[in-house]
């Protein structure tokens, strides 16, 4: 297969494109690098002479080097082209391991071309370059990648500073790996020489695509475009998963993808601070998956965060051995090694059983196939504990309610000990070496010491505490301490530490029996102030004693008791002021039937209606004890009745009627009757509020003036009769 590589020559102003034939193959590059040593002047005075060596990495035998190359150099104005001849090619690496299953045809060819070439020794920045076709259409970490066909170009700078001093770009003198496990820690000794002995600073960077997927043309050349977010030049192989050491170039990390992948590194030059240049190279890294034939491995251990392997034996110094090592077919022999200080111990059975003279840490290995072609090793330590004794005491006063100090004189044989749990038999636990502990209440304890070593081997020991110490406080909280009589009361013990094996003797000060109770009741008859004493002895004997003086106080309860005027109430003035003559109170409340209240200590009343009425009194103290009293107040209903003796029914509007004024509230079965000298009926009536005009009754004929004589009679409610008999005199 036939491609066109495109060469451009550039004269400014002025642009010339021309094509050079050039015979290529669809070779795979997955690599290159430019690097540059100077000569020194050349016989053209406006020249210094370059020696340029390219670097290109192709998959072996996809292609037969070409001999010569055509480069392409620019610099701020005028461009050529140069040639560039082949030296010499070589296999970095056909991947052979005899012991690990890889994929086939793993091989990477380096062709060679150097040239020596005149450069002009101005102050421009000269670019070489060499562009082609084609990268692999494998790489994972990049987009753009169609039918295999996309281009590559590799790039140089010579720096102004870099001809004047004759500097000697850095070069690379070894390829990476070919191909590099999965999930297995990557470091590549990638480092640059620099035969003048100048700083270089490594990065990753920017790898550089063609113009075309045929190649050709002068810089700048676009940039491969990773697979964002997740690629990137500075994450090759993800998100920090690679990282390169910026003074050194190692390159490390863990492959976690497998696939094929391109990464830039450029290396900066400095000399006594100032900037050289920068030397790149890209490569491809193909990470797979790695099958060892012959892998060492054992059951019954714990992978350390350290990356050590262990097998710990908690008092057992007899082991049993599991080797569960792959592929057995591939393993010839088997070698066991355990070694300390002291002992070396060997064995060469599949499953060993071996009895360890004393505990303590043994350096420990199996190889697979010594000295043999498909070796492995397995590397492990042997933690052995022959014992654990998790011994403890505890020091305290039994009379005093003060902490328990716990004494630890626990200890290992063949580790030591690293950790220590404490369980008081009280639900809470403690972390410390020697803790002190003050229980909460009193009572007998089963504490239990848990011992464990460095290797998480445990042991644990009890032990019984019994604390029963007298009280270190004496509390009492009656529930109520002031109240009037009579008084029962609750006496709640608060004293600390005490529980029902205590002995309680109480004094209440009253001459009356005492109590055993922890909480007693108590009741208090009379009023007056008492102490209060109380004795507590331990079930170790032990006794704390104290008096509360004048603790309980205890009043008269309160009496209700007033009167009221005046004595004598009727309808006419209803009102009564009532007098408060009550004893022991700060609260009063009174009830006036079942409508009205009033909270006045000596409130004023009017009542409403005639009759018996119910007053009550509630009264309290300030403890809130009640007294009341009720009285019948009575409202009279007194009635008040009074006739003219004269009227004149003349017209001229002044007494032209006779009739009656007061108060008939009350009254009942009224009667007025009129008559004259021969005891004739004038005039009669049964309404108190009559009104007579001075003319018959019957037959409405004026009555001549003169006296005349009337008779009134009624009955009040109460049932009291009422007769008045008098004389009126009529004027005309």
């Amino acid at each position: 297969m036939k491609f066109q590589k495109s060469i451009s020559i550039i004269l400014l102003p002025l642009i010339i494109s021309i094509f050079v034939n050039h015979n290529v193959t669809a070779a795979h590059i997955i690599g290159g690098e430019f690097s540059y040593t100077c000569l020194g002047d050349s016989p053209n005075s406006d020249s210094i002479l370059f020696e340029i060596t390219y670097n290109v990495f192709v998959n072996c035998g996809e292609l037969n080097p070409d001999g010569i190359l055509f480069l392409a150099w620019k610099s701020s104005n005028e461009a050529k082209i140069i040639e560039i001849y082949f030296d010499y090619q070589q296999y970095i690496q056909n991947v052979t391991y005899n012991c690990t299953e890889l994929p086939p045809n793993l091989c990477v060819e380096q062709w060679v071309y150097k040239s020596q070439v005149e450069l002009p020794s101005n102050t421009d920045t000269l670019i070489i370059s060499n562009t082609d076709c084609c990268r692999p259409g494998t790489l994972v970490n990049i987009t753009g990648v169609e039918d295999e066909d996309f281009g590559a170009s590799h790039i140089i700078e010579i720096l102004p500073i870099a001809k004047e001093i004759c500097n000697n770009s850095p070069t690379f003198e070894t390829f990476p790996p070919t191909f590099i496990c999965v999930n297995e820690p990557l470091e590549l000794e990638h480092i640059a020489i620099d035969d003048d002995g100048d700083q270089l600073v490594y990065e990753f960077c920017e790898v550089y695509a063609a113009h075309s997927i045929f190649g050709g043309g002068f810089p700048p050349f676009p940039a491969l475009q990773y697979l964002l977010p997740e690629f990137s030049p500075f994450h090759p192989l993800g998100q920090n998963v690679l990282s390169i050491d910026p003074n050194t170039g190692t390159i490390s990390g863990l492959p976690l993808m497998v696939g094929a992948y391109v990464l830039g590194i450029c290396v900066s030059e400095y000399r006594n601070g100032e900037f050289l240049g920068q030397f790149r190279r890209d490569i491809q890294l193909n990470i797979g998956e790695c099958n060892p034939n012959v892998v060492a491995n054992i059951d019954g251990g714990t992978l350390q965060t350290s990356g050590e392997y262990t097998i710990n034996s908690c008092f057992n110094k007899e082991i049993s051995f599991l080797n569960s090592s792959t592929d057995s077919q591939y393993i010839t022999t088997v070698n066991w090694n355990f070694s300390n200080d002291i002992h070396s111990i060997y064995d060469t059975i599949w499953n060993p059983v071996i009895a360890f003279p004393e505990a303590g840490t043994y350096n420990s290995n199996l190889i697979l196939n010594e000295n043999g072609e498909c070796s492995d090793t397995f590397e492990f330590i042997l933690n052995i504990v022959e014992d654990i004794v998790p011994e403890f005491s505890a020091t305290y006063d039994t009379c005093i309610s003060g902490p328990v100090q716990f004494n630890n004189n626990a200890y290992a044989i063949g580790s030591e000990l690293t950790e220590y749990k404490w369980s008081f038999g009280d639900g809470t636990l403690s972390g410390e070496f020697e803790p002190l502990k003050i229980f909460e209440f009193p009572g007998n304890y089963q504490v239990q010491l848990y011992a464990t070593d460095e290797f998480g081997c445990m042991d644990s020991f009890k032990n019984m505490i019994n604390w029963q110490p007298a009280p270190a406080i004496i509390i009492v909280s009656p529930e109520t301490a002031a109240d009037c009589a009579p008084l029962t009361t609750t006496f709640n013990n608060l004293s600390w530490p005490i529980d029902s094996n205590y002995i309680f003797n109480w004094n209440f000060g009253d001459e009356t029996l005492s109590s055993h109770e922890m909480n007693p009741n108590h009741e208090y008859l009379n009023p007056g102030i008492y102490d209060l004493s109380i004795s507590i002895e331990s079930p170790l004997g032990c006794v704390a004693d104290t008096t509360f003086q004048d603790l309980i106080f205890i009043e008269s309860p309160p009496v209700a008791n007033f009167t009221y005027a005046p004595q004598i109430i009727s309808q006419i003035s209803p009102e009564i002021q009532l007098i408060d003559n009550s004893e022991n109170t700060v609260q009063w409340q009174w009830y006036f039937g079942d409508i009205d209240s009033s909270y006045i200590q000596e409130p004023n009343y009017i009542f409403g209606d005639t009759g018996l009425h119910h007053v009550k009194l509630i009264v309290k103290d300030i403890y809130g004890c009640v007294d009341s009293m009720i009285q019948i107040v009575d409202i009279l209903p007194k009635v008040t009745y009074f006739l003219p003796n004269a009227f004149s029914p003349n017209g001229d509007g002044v007494n032209d009627t006779f009739h009656g004024k007061g108060n008939t509230n009350g009254m009942l079965n009224f009667e007025l009757q009129i008559f004259d000298r021969w005891g004739e009926v004038l005039f009669s009536s049964t309404d108190p509020y009559f009104e007579w005009n001075g003319n018959h009754a019957q037959n409405q004929a004026l009555i001549s003036k003169g006296v005349y004589v009337f008779q009134l009679t009624y009955i009040t409610r109460r049932g009291e009769k009422f007769q008045e008999k008098g004389y009126i005199t009529l004027i005309r």
